[in-house]
């Protein structure tokens, strides 16, 4: 469960599991917990952006997300 949206969302995995529910095929949770912070990043921000267009995050990038809050 999250608690904090900037800690318990940083390593990507919520934001990976909350879209693999979503779009199971695009998004296989075999091997998540061998992925980096990053990769679970990119791999759901990519995901979504195919499935539902562009998100609105600002200019922030993927890095942003899992640097020091």
């Amino acid at each position: 469960m999250a608690s904090d949206l900037t800690s318990d969302w940083k390593d990507g995995s919520k934001f990976y599991l909350l879209l693999h529910l979503y779009s199971p095929d695009s998004l296989p949770t075999e091997n998540l917990s061998k992925m980096s912070d990053i990769e679970r990043l990119t791999q759901a921000f990519n995901t979504a952006e195919k499935q539902y267009g562009k998100l609105q995050c600002g200019s922030r990038s993927v890095e942003d997300f899992v640097g020091d809050s």
